[in-house]
């Protein structure tokens, strides 16, 4: 699980940076005001490691044409995250 944090945290970094390029004072006025989603997958070998954090979703598709949505959407219409 380290290296998904740590890869997290790089593409947190790599936003807040382009960002900072686009030279603006405040970067806030610039952020959509509805949320941010992010969805990140590492493959390591035969195993799989999904993080999710907002409404987007990882989903597995099988070759026929089945599928599973493998993550759960974080946001207010979820009870739970209430």
């Amino acid at each position: 699980m380290n290296e998904l944090q740590r890869v997290w945290r790089e593409m947190d970094d790599v936003v807040f940076n382009e960002l900072m390029r686009l030279k603006r004072k405040d970067v806030n006025s610039i952020l959509p005001r509805c949320g941010s989603t992010g969805t990140v997958c590492l493959i390591m070998g035969n195993d799989i490691y999904i993080a999710n954090c907002g409404d987007s979703a990882a989903m597995v598709i099988y070759s026929n044409g089945e599928y599973v949505q493998c993550t759960e959407d974080h946001g207010t219409h979820n009870p739970d995250e209430c």
